[in-house]
């Protein structure tokens, strides 16, 4: 039995070593003909520095693989990263050769066939996992225990296709639209009938100096609303906490989060009768008493530190449902035992209540920092005038004003990608970041 055991172990590691050998030789071949890729892309009518692109990434996907699956071959299983990263190379292929089919209008071309044979090469990392796993627990008890509960909830996988569906159609789909950025601004051509442009739309962005503002300005803001904005809802939701009346607690609650039902557009409006410098209430009041009016819509200083006031007004009651949540989550024993040492209220919440919430708030501060190189539209357009334009541009705005009001849809694609990166690289760095600093992240 033992011997039986250790063969097809062996047949398992040798088949992930043959298969990881076959990744990196394709890898290599794969960078080898991305050189060549522009004659024969040509020859196919295909976007060559698109394919290019993507051939560069998928073979040095697979030398990756190959490295792994070598250097691993002993400790493959079925939900070993490596195999998770194999059934994600074999999904990029098979929407690479989908998508080549639409250009060429054929599953018959060389690089389809090319793709479809080296489908294999996944596939057998996975049966060699199966293999590794099976002689590593003896049977294949795991296995079947995935597969009953399939089959015992099987409704709820098929729940899952529309939704699957539609995000996969009206989500994923229209992202092919993205070789925008690489691509003329033509209104009448479609994205795979254009000249391939290169970078020059990403250069024309950042030779612009209203884009240049606009970053400047993204930041500035996003740096407020997070020095002021992330811990005003915990701030808040700390106070409530203590309020030992429920009554007036939810009643406080409930009219600190209405205000985010308002739309930005009747926001605008209010901001313009509170805060005009003429006929607004708040100048009416400080003239009345002697002062003199404050432009808070017309200044630039003013309408930064204005808008980003009514912001916080209005999400702040929202976001303190979050950590309300997280708080009655805590357990009360904690609380009893720091009544007994003898803690204070500010001790228990500095002690209990904070460390309690700590990893809904690392959550929230990673979104945040995702979030860093975006802006809400709605809340500058309502908010813009002429006079403070100097500082209420911001890359949403420059979006739709350079973007779509003057149909340069190419420079707003371009711009729109490099916000995706920088949110993304932000989102991971955040996420790193807290994992060093001792908390879970999202992964």
């Amino acid at each position: 039995m033992n011997s039986e055991s250790n063969k097809k172990l062996g047949n398992g590691r040798v088949l992930l070593l043959v298969t990881g050998i076959l990744y990196i030789v394709l890898g290599f071949f794969g960078l080898l003909g991305s050189f060549l890729l522009d004659t024969v892309g040509q020859m196919f009518g295909l976007r060559t520095g698109f394919w290019t692109i993507v051939s560069v990434i998928l073979s040095a996907y697979a030398i990756l693989l190959g490295i792994i699956g070598i250097v691993q071959r002993n400790k493959i299983s079925m939900g070993s990263i490596l195999v998770k990263l194999s059934m994600v190379y074999l999904i990029l292929s098979i929407i690479s050769v989908l998508i080549t089919a639409l250009v060429t209008r054929s599953f018959l071309t060389i690089s389809a066939v090319v793709s479809v044979v080296f489908w294999a090469i996944p596939i057998c990392y996975i049966i060699g996992a199966y293999k590794n796993l099976e002689q590593h627990s003896g049977n294949t008890k795991g296995l079947n225990s995935g597969k009953y509960y399939m089959q015992r909830h099987w409704v709820l996988y098929a729940m899952l296709i529309l939704p699957l569906a539609y995000f996969f159609i009206f989500s994923y789909i229209p992202m092919v639209n993205i070789l925008l950025a690489w691509s003329p601004n033509n209104v009448i051509l479609s994205v795979w009938e254009t000249p391939w442009v290169g970078w020059a739309n990403f250069e024309r962005a950042f030779q612009l100096q209203p884009f240049r503002d606009a970053i400047r300005n993204t930041l500035m803001f996003s740096a407020l609303d997070l020095a002021l904005g992330f811990p005003a809802p915990i701030i808040l939701a700390l106070l409530l906490n203590e309020l030992k009346f429920p009554r007036f607690k939810k009643i406080t609650q409930t009219i600190s989060y209405m205000p985010f039902f308002l739309s930005w557009i009747i926001i605008g409006g209010m901001a313009t009768t509170l805060f005009s410098q003429n006929t607004g209430a708040v100048n009416n009041i400080i003239y009345d008493l002697g002062g003199t009016p404050i432009p808070f819509l017309t200044n630039s200083t003013h309408w930064v530190f204005t808008n980003v006031f009514l912001a916080i007004w209005r999400t702040v009651g929202w976001s303190t449902i979050i950590y309300l949540a997280a708080i009655t989550g805590i357990n009360p024993e904690l609380y009893e035992a720091a009544d007994i040492d003898g803690a204070s209220r500010i001790q228990k919440m500095w002690h209990v209540t904070i460390p309690g919430i700590r990893p809904v708030m690392v959550v929230l501060l990673i979104l945040t920092l995702g979030g860093i190189m975006s802006a809400d539209l709605a809340r500058f357009i309502a908010l813009d005038n002429g006079l403070v334009r100097s500082v209420s541009e911001v890359i949403p705005t420059f979006i739709y004003r350079w973007g779509l009001l003057s149909m340069q849809f190419s420079l707003s694609a371009a711009i729109g990608i490099f916000q995706s990166v920088i949110g993304m690289v932000l989102l991971l760095g955040g996420n790193w970041l807290a994992k060093r600093l001792g908390s879970n992240g999202f992964w």
